[in-house]
């Protein structure tokens, strides 16, 4: 027996009508979806330095330590999401895919090893295709001049003048030594007896130590490295420190 299917053309011609209107709708509704993305993509930017209020010279910090914060100042958005620029280890920062409009800028506290004086917060514009420099003043807790000489350091430790009026004592006093030149806590973290130590304290610290010029003799058999060239620096830390550490600059020597 021979069954033959028929479509019937009623049932066609509504299929092709339902096709109709939905490209229709698609066609209606892409306008709207494309003038929702059609903004201008972000194009400006901002940077600046940080210096020491006190001496006016730069500010000596490792890579990761400060951070400046920027917070859009739009009706649009009255809550915005912050954004934080690290601080370079030049006492820099940049940024330079923006959107064009006006901010608040200020140095994040505790986000670094010193304190902003005046403590307040920069209101500035940045324009489409262009650029912005913002600097600010702050003051480390401590400034820590020193030299390296095989294993000895020779080095000195003030305190700046806002950390005394403010009561501020020093607590911790730390020798590094490393290969990499990224040196600091992080990257120089191994305590004696620790294998591989590059990270030494000083005992007894204390406020007579500030602004006298001290030598130290880095245990460098202790650390079963070879000799070689090596990369040391000294960093401390006080009682209003908030955990923060100054930093020498990184000095490079010979162990023989």
């Amino acid at each position: 027996m021979r069954i033959i299917l028929d479509f019937p053309r009623r049932l066609t011609a509504c299929l092709f009508a339902l096709l109709a209107l939905c490209l229709a709708a698609c066609l209606f509704t892409l306008p709207a979806c494309k003038k929702i993305d059609n903004y201008p993509a972000p194009s400006s930017g901002i940077y600046g330095t940080l210096t020491d209020a006190e001496t006016g010279g730069p500010l000596i910090l490792p890579q990761g330590e400060g951070s400046i914060r920027l917070l859009e100042q739009n009706a649009r958005y009255p809550n915005p999401s912050p954004i934080d620029l690290a601080v370079n280890t030049k006492s820099g920062y940049e940024a330079t895919q923006l959107f064009a409009d006006q901010y608040k800028v200020f140095p994040l506290a505790l986000s670094g090893p010193f304190v902003y004086p005046s403590g307040d917060t920069v209101l500035t514009t940045l324009p489409a295709n262009g650029q912005v420099q913002v600097n600010f003043q702050v003051i480390p807790y401590y400034r820590i001049a020193a030299t390296v000489s095989d294993t000895t350091f020779t080095f000195t430790i003030t305190s700046s003048n806002a950390n005394t009026a403010a009561g501020g004592h020093l607590t911790n006093v730390y020798f590094l030594i490393s290969r990499d030149s990224a040196l600091n806590m992080g990257t120089a973290g191994n305590l004696p007896g620790q294998y591989y130590p590059n990270q030494f304290p000083l005992d007894n610290v204390s406020d007579a130590i500030l602004g006298v010029q001290q030598t130290y003799s880095l245990p460098f058999a202790t650390t079963r490295l070879p000799p070689g060239n090596y990369y040391f620096r000294v960093c401390c830390a006080g009682s209003n420190s908030d955990g923060q550490y100054n930093y020498s600059t990184v000095v490079a020597g010979t162990v023989d």
